[in-house]
């Protein structure tokens, strides 16, 4: 496989299915441990970047990116892994006879 098929995110989505996970948790405690060293303060437009950089470095490892791969089924290439979505069934539209 050298490339996605084209409307097919909604099927096969490696980085949802392990990397933006594992980011929206590491998201939570980047926040958690900002909280905690800033006592009384939130994130804001001046804080942003450094507490997204911890959580955003903490997350993305090519180990992380590799697992989505492998549970879409997209590296190393398992079709059953890819076909196994309910969202790939035939159209039950087009089962139906027209008279």
């Amino acid at each position: 496989m050298y490339c996605l098929l084209e409307h097919s995110s909604h099927i096969m989505q490696p980085l949802d299915l392990r990397l933006f996970a594992v980011f929206k948790q590491k998201w939570k405690d980047a926040i958690r441990e900002f909280q905690d060293e800033n006592i009384g303060e939130f994130v804001t437009k001046r804080t942003f970047a450094s507490v997204f950089r911890s959580a955003w470095e903490k997350s993305t490892t090519i180990e992380v990116a590799l697992k989505g791969f492998m549970e879409a089924g997209l590296f190393p290439l398992n079709p059953k892994r890819v076909t196994k979505s309910v969202k790939l069934a035939p159209s039950s539209m087009f089962s139906k006879h027209i008279k």
